[in-house]
């Protein structure tokens, strides 16, 4: 099944499971923070692509500078295990992997888990790449992606049972908007409107790795000019993106 109809399908379902309450807390929050600017403020075309380094799911740390030397690199925002919209779409980065690893890029997601929940996700969907834990999601706010849920919904979140207190290490507040970039040597690179992580991603690299042998070398501050390749739509979106800027989906 294409990731879109599986979103719609379990959106779909989803919402019959809901009580109207909780439903109707959930799509105010979501046009709140459609109508806040936070699309306009995510990192964009010309902008420059902030460096970091995370902990991986087993502690070790990760580099974007490392990493983007030896080949580009699929940078993916993603809100959390407990957030099933984004577990479909990291299942189908999965799905991906070995074409996008075929033509020399790393594939990375970003969460504000802590690590021990980072590796849990990983185990669970049997990932083959790694997942860092951005606690405090200051990463997600040098991407522009950040934002911290109002008051009602967190507390909707709690009644849930998502524990967002323990499994983002203190910061349950905060949250990124889920948004994939593909960053090479030069920058970061467009991808075609309308697409999906994982075939976007893979759209937007090179064909063979030698190519990506060609560019120059990564300069020692901040990579290039920033084009996201595309974004993860929780639910449905309330805001149309423009080209290259990842869209803002409902907190749901």
């Amino acid at each position: 099944m294409p990731l879109n109809a599986e979103l719609h399908a379990f959106y779909t379902a989803r919402q019959q499971q809901i009580p109207a309450d909780i439903r109707q807390i959930m799509q105010l929050a979501g046009q709140e923070l459609a109508n806040s600017g936070q699309v306009g403020r995510a990192l964009a075309v010309g902008a420059q692509a902030p460096l970091f380094h995370l902990p991986s799911a087993v502690g070790n740390p990760v580099s974007l500078a490392n990493l983007v030397r030896t080949g580009p690199v699929v940078l993916s925002f993603y809100r959390g295990a407990w957030y099933p919209y984004c577990n479909i779409a990291l299942r189908t980065l999965q799905q991906h992997h070995n074409e996008i690893t075929a033509r020399g890029a790393h594939l990375v997601a970003v969460s504000p888990q802590v690590p021990d929940e980072s590796l849990s996700l990983a185990e669970k969907h049997q990932l083959a790449f790694s997942v860092l834990s951005d606690v405090g999601s200051d990463t997600a706010k040098q991407y522009g992606l950040a934002f911290d849920l109002p008051d009602d919904l967190a507390a909707v979140y709690d009644k849930l049972g998502f524990d967002l207190q323990r499994v983002n290490g203190g910061q349950p507040r905060t949250l990124p908007l889920p948004a994939t970039y593909v960053i090479d040597r030069d920058g970061v690179r467009p991808a075609p409107a309308g697409r999906w992580p994982g075939r976007a991603a893979r759209r937007s690299l090179p064909r063979a790795p030698q190519q990506e042998r060609t560019s120059p070398r990564p300069r020692a501050g901040p990579l290039g000019r920033s084009r996201p390749a595309t974004a993860s739509r929780a639910e449905t979106s309330t805001a149309r993106s423009r080209l290259r800027r990842p869209p803002l989906p409902q907190p749901r």
